[in-house]
């Protein structure tokens, strides 16, 4: 019987598509399928020796479409949420080795912001994916940017008849806590506007500043025994491109230049993908570009060798 190529060669199966978030629900098979290349050893000999510091980095992933980039960012997940086979990494990759040696440990907040519209905003987006990884690590979370917001509307409406008011007009029903978890952003502006209906004063100090935010969350990481903070971004060119106008899209990109900023003086590393340069990535204001550009001023490049 004339044998077929079949019967002399077994090929594993091959998963085209990759995401993120397989880095938490299938580590082992994120780990076992990933190729140290030798375009990827040399980034994640950077990454490592980066991790090494006391204050962090801002890098963009950068490749074309299919290059790999989701695998890499749930291979970095994996690994440093020492997940389920990802300490077979170590034995591969010498300065892996040797950050796992040094006892180091990370809060690893992961995010594909191909799961958020586009008219999220990146910090409402970044800010609750800190705080899941707080939770998801058994770690009450943080407070939240808008605690005070919430006391004092709690405040206004306990006991009086605009409690009935605001339930039946924004559908809120229980606890404030818990209607704002759900969607925190979309509950503050939808609260703003009862309370402008209603001829209410707002106090100008009840809502954090995104930078107070984000170094209240670093503190807080510390305090719970990390060594720091690891946000890794899938699909930020394509959520840029995606923005529905100017303004919103050079918002987002101030809170990028906000996390690369704070990375220098912060145990704070940031790995976002991009399949271009950040320039083609739409409208963005020049200094705001330049700063970016000045923020991240690490290219982890993925090329067709990797593929």
């Amino acid at each position: 019987m004339t044998k077929k190529i079949g019967d002399l060669v077994e090929v594993n199966p091959v998963q085209t598509v990759i995401r993120l978030d397989q880095g938490h629900t299938d580590p082992h098979s994120i780990v076992s399928t990933f190729v140290i290349t030798g375009e990827v050893a040399g980034h994640l000999t950077v990454f490592s020796n980066s991790l090494q510091n006391t204050t962090g980095q801002g890098y963009f992933l950068q490749g074309d479409f299919g290059s790999g980039k989701s695998h890499f960012l749930a291979m970095l997940a994996a690994w440093l949420g020492r997940r389920e086979g990802a300490g077979k990494l170590n034995s591969l990759h010498p300065e892996m080795q040797a950050l796992k040696d040094s006892g180091k440990k990370f809060l690893v907040a992961d995010v594909s912001l191909v799961n958020f519209r586009s008219t999220s905003s990146l910090e409402s987006i970044c800010i609750d994916a800190v705080r899941g990884a707080f939770a998801q690590s058994g770690i009450p979370r943080p407070p939240s940017p808008f605690s005070a917001f919430i006391r004092f509307l709690d405040n206004i409406l306990d006991g009086s008849a605009l409690n009935d008011a605001f339930a039946q007009e924004l559908g809120a029903g229980g606890s404030l806590e818990d209607w704002f978890a759900d969607d925190p952003y979309a509950a503050y502006s939808r609260s703003l506007g009862f309370l402008n209906r209603h001829n209410i004063p707002l106090p100008t100090d009840l809502v954090e500043e995104r930078q107070e935010t984000f170094r209240r969350m670093i503190e807080r990481v510390q305090q719970a025994g990390f060594s720091g903070c690891v946000l890794i971004i899938d699909e930020l060119s394509e959520f840029f491109r995606s923005k529905p106008d100017t303004s919103s899209l050079n918002e987002d990109a101030r809170t990028l230049q906000l996390l690369g900023e704070l990375s220098r003086s912060e145990p704070l590393w940031i790995v976002a993908a991009v399949q271009e340069s950040i320039e083609q990535t739409g409208d963005i204001a020049s200094a705001t570009f330049r700063k970016i550009k000045d923020r991240f001023p690490v290219k982890l490049q993925l090329s067709t060798v990797h593929i």
